[in-house]
């Protein structure tokens, strides 16, 4: 897939967006009585990269930092929506 004239920075806009809102719609459906079998499996984590912790000591400035990606399925999803409608555009 690639991005054409739409650029690579509103592929990245798109792709986080969907992730977020995908998460966010699981995160409901937690909370609805009628989703709540189905919202068990829609929200289990799966660890994707995970970066350990690290610091940076400057002397002037310690920083620390990590890095971590645990999508669940409904991000997954949300991703895929907004990979679909990147192209569509």
């Amino acid at each position: 897939m690639r991005a054409g004239k739409k650029g690579n920075l509103t592929l990245f806009l798109f792709v986080v967006t969907g992730a977020i809102l995908g998460g966010l719609l699981g995160d409901a459906a937690m909370s609805t009585p009628a989703l709540a079998p189905v919202s068990a499996s829609l929200t289990k984590p799966f660890s994707v990269l995970e970066i350990p912790s690290f610091t940076v000591n400057l002397y002037v400035v310690k920083m620390a930092m990590s890095f971590s990606f645990f999508p669940n399925l409904a991000s997954i999803a949300g991703i895929i929506l907004a990979l679909f409608l990147f192209q569509r555009l």
